[in-house]
């Protein structure tokens, strides 16, 4: 059905006093020797039922990139299914086929890729926590992946110094597994396999979020490196859309952060 409506669980950042004094932040599962007084994270999510999602199928053409912050744009990609078990294969054929694509589509000087995942739902996930050496899951949080610090972070960490305005572009694909299709949102997200009916993306007008509000930067602690990003608090004004029965060619784009200071979600 065009346009039709449904009803979802979202899980958002609980408020918190801790947050006047300092930011929520959480370690990295793969961080599994984690040891101290220190805990692994300084909050707590709650999850929201009967979050109102509406079906955008049938009438992608109403949202644009620049109004809305996302868009569904048509790419078609030489790699075959097994392909995104070689990595190098990822980074020679696909990377270059996402970079070209969206050169194109954004009218862009350039595109620079910094990051790939491939994500594989397990069968118990979200009844089971992500593990050290578990595929990536979906990210069961509603959240922001980048800020304007995290970003220049990127940037100068690629030697990216001359890029003084930019979109982020973090890419993303899902995986099939279990008869079952995984994803979670950044700059791009494409399915390996269709229709995806399990676990499709959720994404959030940035025009019915208020920051000032519904944001809280977190650090997200990796190995080696801190990464900034924003997680949500919820509120009723949001407006959340999604892609019915996406399919690999349907390749959804949306904003994280611009060098102007333009959020998306």
């Amino acid at each position: 059905m065009v346009g039709s409506m449904v009803s979802t669980q979202i899980t958002f950042l609980n408020r918190s006093k801790v947050f006047q004094k300092g930011k929520p932040y959480s370690i990295d599962p793969e961080i599994d020797d984690w040891s101290g007084d220190v805990a692994r994270s300084n909050f707590s999510r709650n999850r929201v039922d009967n979050i109102p999602v509406s079906d955008i199928r049938g009438k992608e053409h109403l949202f644009s990139f620049e109004k809305h912050g996302f868009a569904v744009i048509e790419m078609h990609s030489a790699m075959e299914y097994e392909d995104f078990e070689d990595s190098q294969r990822i980074d020679d054929v696909y990377c270059h086929e996402v970079g070209s694509c969206l050169l194109k589509y954004l009218d862009a000087a350039e595109v620079h890729i910094f990051d790939v995942n491939i994500r594989r739902r397990h069968p118990d996930y979200p009844f089971t926590e992500a593990k050290s050496g578990m595929p990536v899951q979906p990210a069961a949080r509603a959240h922001i992946d980048g800020t304007q610090k995290s970003m220049k972070d990127v940037i100068d960490e690629l030697g990216l110094s001359h890029c003084k305005r930019f979109l982020y572009v973090k890419y993303v694909s899902a995986s099939h597994s279990c008869v079952r299709y995984t994803g979670t949102p950044n700059i791009t997200w494409r399915p390996l396999k269709g229709p995806v009916y399990d676990w499709p993306l959720a994404i959030c007008d940035p025009n019915s979020v208020d920051p000032a509000r519904d944001f809280d930067y977190h650090d997200h602690v990796y190995g080696n490196v801190v990464r900034e990003n924003i997680l949500l608090h919820y509120n009723a004004d949001q407006r959340w859309h999604y892609l019915s029965g996406q399919m690999p060619f349907e390749m959804l784009v949306f904003r994280q952060v611009d060098s102007e200071g333009t959020t998306g979600v």
